[in-house]
């Protein structure tokens, strides 16, 4: 597995992980109509915010949101503001 910024290219995969891995990790939690509206589509993404997670095999499977810090008394920090991998990668270990 490799991780790497995301590029432009990503963007198809990285709305399909935050659509997949809702639609599992949230069922019972958020309202099922919300999630079945969700769609790849929906994610409109700034490459230079994220890292993915990139298989052997070139798959995009993971991804790490970042950004700066949200508090104010702390401006020279970052924040991890999202971490998601697709479903079927969830409890394999690395």
């Amino acid at each position: 597995m490799t991780v790497r910024p995301a590029k432009p290219e990503d963007a198809a995969a990285i709305g399909k992980i935050y659509c997949d891995s809702w639609k599992a990790a949230y069922k019972g939690i958020v309202p099922q109509d919300y999630l079945d509206s969700l769609t790849p589509d929906d994610r409109t993404i700034n490459p230079a915010n994220y890292l993915v997670l990139e298989s052997e095999e070139g798959v995009v499977f993971g991804l790490a949101n970042l950004g700066s810090s949200r508090d104010k008394e702390r401006p020279d920090w970052g924040e991890l503001r999202a971490i998601y991998l697709l479903p079927e990668y969830w409890r394999k270990g690395s």
